[in-house]
């Protein structure tokens, strides 16, 4: 297998300066600042009780990732499917890795928080994720070290490439938590595609390393995702 050709079928994302789906015409932008406050009716008008738990990081990507998913038009509730998701991160939890560690050291360890424990783990939000949503494909949060923020993308095109899972969740969620004083060059926020390997020639292609839009490498997703939304 040379190639595969993908389709985009859905897309949304949470950043400084809103939310969007990519079906809805939004435009898309990804600035450098605050998020927006993560709420959760961006999610779902539905109760969510275990929703004041989740840190930055979780609820960012379950809004970007629930985005996605409903701009494809797909629901909560619905028959399990074998949909992957893959998010790539910077960060992760770091955020929530400190105030837990926090909680470790009075008295030896004895009053260590059960609440944030449950989310010192970058993978905690792809559980979240897949619960609301029935999926049980492969799960999987990538590093990120390089500022293109592409390999969130590249891992679920390769889950489609190699016939792990005939559809994918896949992109980037990174918290600006103000650990890191250096400028590496990450934004603030979630950006999720739902894709899926097309059945006819289409202008997205993985060749089994690199994903083309109509013939030419893409080099950084933030850069992609503004063309595919400003066109």
């Amino acid at each position: 297998m040379s190639q595969i050709y993908i389709d985009i079928i859905g897309g949304g994302w949470v950043t400084a300066s809103g939310t969007g789906r990519i079906n809805n015409s939004d435009r898309f932008s990804m600035p450098v600042g605050s998020l927006v406050p993560l709420r959760r009716e961006m999610c779902s008008s539905d109760p969510d009780p275990r929703w004041g738990r989740l840190d930055r990081y979780s609820k960012a990507g379950l809004i970007a990732a629930s985005l996605a998913i409903k701009d494809a038009g797909l629901a909560s509730g619905a028959e399990p499917t074998e949909t992957a998701i893959i998010v790539s991160t910077f960060n992760g939890s770091i955020e929530v890795d400190y105030k837990y560690y926090e909680t470790v050291l009075p008295q030896a360890g004895l009053l260590a928080s059960p609440n944030l424990f449950a989310y010192t783990l970058p993978n905690c939000m792809l559980g979240e994720i897949a619960i609301r949503y029935g999926f049980t494909g492969p799960a999987m949060v990538v590093s990120q070290p390089t500022a293109d923020m592409l390999n969130g993308v590249l891992f679920g095109a390769q889950c489609l490439y190699s016939g792990l899972s005939k559809q994918v969740v896949a992109g980037y969620c990174n918290v600006d938590c103000g650990l890191d004083p250096i400028n590496t060059g990450f934004r603030p926020g979630a950006v999720f595609l739902l894709m899926q390997k097309a059945t006819e020639k289409s202008s997205l292609a993985y060749d089994g390393k690199h994903l083309l839009c109509q013939g030419k490498v893409i080099t950084n997703l933030l850069e992609w995702i503004e063309i595919i939304t400003h066109t």
